[in-house]
């Protein structure tokens, strides 16, 4: 293709969260696993799609109308789904694969709904939900909170108060404190840990160093992957780029719990660098 996908997904998540497109985003991160991915061809396919729901919509369409046509389009007409029956295939989480195959988790499913609705004019945001990721857009003097995993189905005070409940355990008086506005950069991170977890579940070492090398250009403060990394590094004998990653670790968090065993293995590093140099 000519092009440096990982080069391009820095340079997106370089941006200030509001320039950031989170679309392009979201299909780069699926860059290391198919090296010969389109990013063109998937964002004209959304614009072909954005053009025909636009299509339909009346002018005067008011939030309600644009809603339900995006709901029938993307769930009735593209078969757009939650992929209950293999939730944790990581196919699920990339934005190419969900577009081809239709599938997605929570939160892939709230990026393409996003995506189309902002488009028509919907001011749509996503919501890190505990557990369950949302959308919500302003209507009335009030918001609408949309579940694009459950078909676009909307969610009252009291839906989203029994989730938080069966998620707790515990009586939750208002869901307002849970639903905040997530950031561009929050979401794909959130993305990305969904694929680091699915591979440390399939010890998948090369592909979860990977998802943290992506984590790590988005979130360079999120400490704690330099320890992950540098752990995995470690498995895969590349010794000298795990004694960078976990050197970094203990110089920025040097009271973490664990400090005093990554020294011990920084000390052995240093011996096994300075043997092989």
């Amino acid at each position: 293709m000519g092009i440096n996908t990982n080069e391009a997904f820095r340079r997106q998540v370089s941006r200030s969260d509001a320039e950031l497109d989170l679309m392009h985003a979201a299909l780069l991160i699926a860059a290391d696993e198919y090296p010969q991915l389109d990013v063109p061809y998937y964002l004209a396919r959304l614009d072909a799609w954005a053009d025909e729901i636009s299509k339909r919509v009346p002018m005067q369409a008011g939030v309600e109308g644009r809603i339900r046509e995006l709901n029938r389009f993307l769930f009735g007409e593209l078969g757009l789904s939650g992929d209950a029956s293999n939730y944790y295939d990581p196919r699920n989480s990339y934005m190419n694969e969900v577009l081809e195959r239709r599938r997605g988790i929570p939160i892939s499913l709230s990026v393409v709904y996003m995506d189309l609705g902002r488009r028509m004019g919907l001011k749509l945001a996503g919501v890190s939900f505990p557990g369950h990721f949302l959308v919500k857009l302003p209507f009335g003097n009030g918001e609408v909170v949309i579940d694009p995993y459950h078909r676009g189905i909307s969610l009252s005070a009291a839906d989203l108060m029994q989730r938080l409940q069966i998620l707790s355990g515990e009586d939750i008086s208002s869901p307002a404190p849970y639903l905040a506005e997530a950031s561009n950069k929050h979401i794909l991170v959130r993305m990305l840990y969904n694929l680091k977890g699915i591979y440390q579940q399939q010890d998948k070492a090369e592909q979860t160093i990977s998802v943290i090398n992506k984590v790590l250009l988005v979130g360079p403060h999120l400490t704690n992957e330099y320890r992950e990394r540098g752990l995995l590094l470690n498995q895969l004998e590349c010794y000298h780029a795990a004694l960078k990653d976990l050197q970094h670790y203990l110089k920025v968090t040097p009271d973490a719990k664990d400090a005093e065993t990554i020294r011990e293995l920084v000390l052995r590093l240093q011996e096994k660098h300075s043997r092989l140099n």
